[in-house]
């Protein structure tokens, strides 16, 4: 008897145990999926190779119903923020002027890789990389 009663205290010790909660999920697959997709075209036309300004426009369109939350909100304009830094590359700038644009897009790198790799919030990985970015 005492060994059932054992049994039945382990098992009752057991399930009253409580793990820690899921982690909270900042995009849906949605978003995530639309942004990866123009995250890859970003870092296309961040390597030089051609891609044409219609289908980051597409990407950007399609990305734009799948936004529901500040976090993904956030998203989207890092990889906006991203594309235009992009753009001001091909205009005649002075050595400091490209210096920080180089250094922008380097955080935003830094913010999408995280939100999109990890599923980290968008506040969260924009402290995390402005403090591991020198």
């Amino acid at each position: 008897m005492s060994r059932i009663c054992l049994v039945l205290l382990f098992a009752v010790m057991i399930t009253s145990c409580k793990s820690d909660p899921p982690a909270p999920q900042h995009y849906s697959p949605e978003f995530t999926k639309s942004a990866k997709y123009t995250w890859a075209l970003l870092q296309q036309a961040s390597e030089g190779q051609p891609v044409r300004e219609a289908d980051l426009s597409v990407a950007f369109a399609e990305l734009e119903p799948e936004v529901h939350t500040v976090d993904e909100t956030s998203a989207k304009l890092t990889l906006q923020t991203y594309r235009l830094d992009l753009e001001r590359l091909n205009y005649g700038m002075n050595k400091k002027e490209q210096k920080e644009v180089f250094d922008s897009m380097k955080q935003e790198r830094c913010e999408i890789e995280d939100i999109l790799n990890n599923g980290t919030a968008a506040l969260q990985a924009s402290k995390k990389c402005g403090e591991s970015l020198p």
